[in-house]
């Protein structure tokens, strides 16, 4: 099972999201998406929330 920091990244990838799109939506610097995503920091749960609603509202704006 991959650890959850790989999952946020690949997820991030395969939407095309930057690392300064996720951040701004966050609410933090790119610096702390570097760190969350290579299991340097742990992702707070209002964070997870967070990424995953800037998932849902890319993945919305993007239905065919």
């Amino acid at each position: 099972m991959r650890a959850l920091y790989e999952r946020i990244k690949e997820a991030r990838t395969e939407l095309h999201l930057s690392q300064d799109y996720v951040a701004k939506f966050l609410g933090v610097n790119r610096t702390a998406i570097v760190e969350i995503e290579s299991g340097k920091r742990k992702v707070s749960a209002d964070e997870l929330g967070k990424f995953s609603a800037v998932s849902y509202t890319h993945l919305r704006a993007h239905e065919t």
